[in-house]
């Protein structure tokens, strides 16, 4: 498990330092007789301006991406396009196919090198009538991210994918969806959290995305170790890894950033009476700290092995709950939204909220903030769900 004396700084034990040596701020170092004497400003700032003078000009390659045949079609392109996006530990792989598919469709006997604006014109022609416009703008944003890979293959001198202003299609979702309904309300998440009707593992997993607002790719890749139930003042869970469905293996998170969340207390009793109750009985043992809290049971050729959850099975479970409840049919990361959104309704501070679940804000200031540990306790703390509803009459609509 992870432990931390300083409850105020939310650091990993394996990140602290030993607080010794020469840093910016202590600009020390001893001399023969062992006396730590301070070097000036001036003399660090010379050494470290002379720094690179004694090393040789670094070796460029003369390609760096290595020289492919200046015929080759962009159907072929694209395949190699994907490596690249896959050696490169993209997440969204998945989507990434879907694009270079309609991309290769559209433009696939074209030379790369013989692209111009008005292929990409002719693209977006052919794909506005079919798809939202968000799907249109993914689409045309891989021929983008493709014409890029050229001009470094020496292909392409620019890129020829620019449009003016208003050829494409605004940016909002498709007719019919409405995004500002894609959360769950009290009565809505305290059924899913209570109810009979739901099994156990199910509402487990509920919990962690609707009371602390982690991804389904965060919460399948959580383990027990990243529970600390006694750390002041409601404990605390580590965000450290993601399960990618695509690549099939853990990984780092969306954002590349690892993050305490405070554990609601509702949360809490929910995962203690998982790990010493209902995780042991459901698979026969005693979970250790590298187990995860949401396993699953394989079968086939490694039967009886624990794995990740398979996030769209875990989506259909879902869509049969709401079914049963009379309920229309959401998605499993909804859950963030429903966190903040219920959150924010019963009086917490958006701007607090947003360290549980968001980077910091890209201005300079914000920098400079840190977030108070128990003041992010308390804000999530405010979110009334209790996880124990009385007898709720189906459908709840």
């Amino acid at each position: 498990m992870l432990h931390d004396s300083d409850a105020g700084t939310g650091q990993r034990p394996e990140d602290r330092g030993s607080g010794r040596g020469e840093s910016p701020t202590n600009p020390t170092s001893a001399d023969g007789h062992g006396r730590i004497v301070r070097r000036s400003a001036i003399e660090l700032r010379r050494k470290r301006a002379t720094r690179l003078d004694g090393l040789p000009p670094p070796a460029v390659p003369e390609h760096p991406l290595g020289v492919l045949d200046p015929t080759i079609l962009l159907r072929d392109y694209a395949e190699l396009w994907i490596e690249r996006r896959i050696k490169a530990d993209i997440s969204a792989i998945r989507s990434s196919r879907t694009n270079a598919r309609h991309v290769a469709k559209a433009l696939g006997g074209v030379r790369v090198a013989a692209l111009e604006r008005r292929h990409a014109l002719a693209l977006l022609e052919w794909v506005r009538p079919h798809y939202a416009p968000r799907t249109v703008h993914h689409i045309i944003g891989a021929l983008r991210s493709m014409c890029s890979h050229a001009i470094d293959d020496h292909l392409l001198a620019v890129n020829p994918v620019h449009f003016r202003r208003g050829e494409l299609p605004p940016l909002v979702d498709r007719p019919g969806w409405d995004r500002t309904r894609a959360y769950f309300d009290h009565l809505e998440v305290e059924y899913l959290l209570g109810s009979p009707r739901v099994p156990e593992a199910s509402r487990v997993l509920y919990a962690v995305l609707f009371l602390v607002g982690v991804r389904i790719g965060e919460a399948a890749a959580l383990r027990w170790r990243n529970y600390e139930p006694e750390y002041p003042p409601i404990g605390r869970l580590w965000v450290l890894r993601s399960w990618s469905r695509e690549h099939m293996r853990e990984g780092h998170t969306k954002t590349k950033i690892e993050r305490p969340i405070p554990v609601h207390p509702t949360m809490a009793r929910t995962l203690d009476r998982w790990r010493n109750e209902r995780w042991p009985a459901h698979y026969g043992r005693e979970p250790g700290p590298d187990d995860l809290i949401f396993p699953r049971v394989r079968t086939g050729r490694r039967r009886g092995e624990l794995d990740h959850l398979l996030t769209t099975y875990e989506w259909q479970k879902l869509q049969t709950h709401l079914a049963e409840a009379g309920l229309r049919a959401r998605r499993l990361n909804d859950g963030r939204k429903t966190f903040l959104t219920l959150a924010v309704a019963d009086g917490a501070r958006k701007d607090i909220l947003r360290a549980a679940t968001h980077c910091r804000e890209g201005d300079i200031v914000s920098g400079y903030i840190e977030t108070i540990w128990e003041q992010l306790a308390d804000e999530v703390c405010k979110l009334r769900i209790h996880g124990e509803p009385e007898q709720l009459t189906l459908p709840l609509r």
